[in-house]
């Protein structure tokens, strides 16, 4: 029995996107801003921030290459916070003593709020609201994973706010959590148990055991295309394909108090190509009103066009019928 795999933009540019995690270079990491001890850099997808024994790139590695890079002292950088390997935006490094200190006790009172732009399973009928409940890590299927203690939901101050920016019927949303607290895995495992919506990709925090399973309709909008059977001509969707499928989780701002003039600061970075072009096969937006209004003055200036030219038309003694066009504008 033999098989191929019909070639497709969207689990080719996945599997690029893991390509590109394991090559990165210096070049690639860019700043996001730099002043007074504090270095904010955009951490790309798929690559973790500490090393270890199975990890053969980490941001931690290229700290002497951003100290070069930045004209900073050698063994100056160090990072603020983590973020998880396949969680990509805003990560702080400080090259300050007086810095590094001060973020430690914002972190540590709870005062630096983080924004993180997510796209979810399914669908909920609150746009906004708290998730709330502490974690605690547990062994399940020989893998570690961060699970909510139940007795804590409601009581915890481990809180996680969210609003619903815009959604595609029940199949998937766009959504923007906010939290104070930096437990790990907080916002992942927060969606799938307290939201019951898991967020596109996580392969860890879902309902089966292995790769995210995902609906029909998801599939098609993400133009998935299966392995092709020779014998049978029929095609499937595989683990492994959709293995490849990127978490789609990305640190959207982080906002520090007292940092710039005694007003807080606010570090935000743009949405990646991966996560941008998953949006536009989902016609999910940031902000839905404006695109709609976008899409109004545009069919009005269109339809003022069509009058025009139909005004010219009968001034000249041609009879044409424009109904049809007005019709499908």
């Amino acid at each position: 029995m033999t098989s191929t795999v019909a070639k497709t933009s969207t689990v080719a540019g996945w599997k690029n996107l893991l390509i590109s995690a394991q090559s990165l270079s210096v070049s690639n990491i860019k700043k996001l801003y730099m002043k007074d001890g504090l270095l904010a850099i955009h951490k790309p997808y798929g690559i973790p921030v500490h090393g270890g024994p199975k990890i053969k790139l980490s941001i931690a590695d290229f700290l002497p290459a951003l100290e070069q890079k930045h004209g900073l002292l050698a063994g100056s950088l160090e990072l603020a916070h983590r973020l998880d390997k396949n969680t990509s935006g805003v990560l702080l490094l400080t090259y300050k003593k007086e810095m590094a200190k001060y973020l430690a006790d914002l972190h540590e009172n709870r005062q630096i709020e983080k924004s993180y732009l997510a796209i979810l399973l399914g669908n909920v009928s609150r746009v906004t609201g708290v998730l709330n409940g502490e974690l605690h890590e547990t062994l399940r299927n020989g893998q570690f994973k961060q699970t909510i203690n139940e007795i804590s939901i409601n009581k915890s101050s481990v809180e996680t706010n969210y609003t619903i920016l815009d959604s595609n019927q029940d199949t998937c949303m766009l959504c923007l959590f906010k939290t104070f607290t930096g437990n790990k895995h907080q916002i992942r495992v927060h969606a799938y148990e307290l939201l019951k919506c898991p967020i596109l990709g996580d392969h860890r925090y879902h309902a089966n055991k292995g790769p995210q399973t995902l609906p029909i309709r998801l599939i098609q909008m993400l133009r998935m295309r299966g392995v092709k059977n020779e014998e049978t001509g029929s095609s499937k969707i595989r683990p492994w394909q959709r293995g490849l499928l990127p978490m789609h989780l990305l640190t959207k701002s982080i906002r520090i108090p007292g940092l710039d003039g005694s007003k807080d600061l606010t570090i935000e970075t743009s949405i990646p190509p991966y996560f941008q072009q998953t949006m536009d096969h989902l016609d999910l937006v940031l902000n839905r009103e404006e695109v709609d209004a976008a899409r109004l003055r545009k069919k009005h200036k269109l339809l003022k066009h069509i009058n025009r030219r139909e005004s010219l038309f009968v001034s000249k003694g041609i009879s044409i019928n424009s109904e049809s066009f007005k019709t499908s504008v």
